[in-house]
C-alpha cells in the first residue's frame, strides 16, 4: 500500500495494510539526512519559539536564509527526511508559508 493511501484509509476509519507513522516535527534533520533547516525573521512564532536559540546565535543560517526560498528548502529537506525514515504523512512545519509548502509537496509526490 502506498503512504497516501495507507493515510487515507485510515483517515476514513477503515483498516490501512500498517498504522501510518509521522512526526509532528524533526527540529534536527542533519543528523537523518545531513541537511539542516534554513530560518528566516519571518517565520511563524511557534518556530520561533523552538529554535530562539538558533535565532539569537546563528546569524549566518539567517544570512543563508535571505539568499534562498526557505520555504521551498525546508520543504525539500523534511521530505526527503520523512521519505528516508518511511514515513507516511508529513507534517508542514519551519517554513514561512504554508500553502506554498504543500503545494511543494504534491509536486515532490508526483516525482516520487
Amino acid at each position: 500500500m502506498k503512504p497516501r493511501e495507507r493515510a487515507i484509509r485510515a483517515l476514513e476509519l477503515e483498516e490501512p495494510d500498517r498504522v501510518p507513522m509521522f512526526e509532528l516535527e524533526f527540529q534536527y534533520p542533519e543528523e537523518i539526512i545531513g541537511e539542516g533547516y534554513v530560518l528566516s525573521r519571518n517565520q511563524d512564532e511557534w518556530t520561533k519559539t523552538v529554535f530562539r536559540d538558533f535565532l539569537k546565535q546563528d546569524e549566518n543560517m539567517m544570512a543563508e536564509g535571505k539568499k534562498l526560498d526557505v520555504t521551498e528548502h525546508n520543504t525539500r529537506v523534511l521530505a526527503e527526511t520523512c521519505r528516508k525514515l518511511g514515513y507516511d504523512i508529513i507534517r508542514v512545519a519551519f517554513v514561512p508559508d504554508p500553502v506554498k509548502s504543500i503545494e511543494l509537496l504534491k509536486k515532490l509526490r508526483q516525482t516520487i
